[in-house]
């Protein structure tokens, strides 16, 4: 089941009140950006969590279950409309997301 936006905010933020109000204040249009990449991946995310950076980027990591994170790290690049917002690696079951300069 793909979860909604709010319900990704309040994962990422782990009810941190300054980690909501940096991403709605400095990182929202990256975090959009984000959802709809990962969106399709819900069910396979078995958690994400938010990495402090600069204002100009956000960090993410997600865990992978159900599926190899090689297959949806293409399948999000693939998806992507611009890969030079976008890096992603991996290690293990994590994929590491960075997206940049998407305002």
């Amino acid at each position: 089941m793909k979860k909604n936006i709010p319900a990704y905010l309040n994962t990422l933020s782990d009810d941190s009140f300054e980690i909501l109000e940096e991403i709605f204040s400095h990182k929202y249009s990256k975090f959009l950006y984000l959802y709809w990449l990962i969106r399709d991946y819900s069910d396979s995310i078995s958690s994400f969590q938010y990495k402090e950076s600069d204002n100009n980027v956000l960090k993410i990591d997600i865990v992978i279950e159900k599926k190899k994170p090689t297959t949806v790290m293409k399948e999000i690049s693939s998806n992507a409309s611009d890969d030079k917002n976008l890096l992603l690696y991996n290690d293990g079951k994590t994929i590491h997301i960075e997206i940049t300069d998407c305002d």
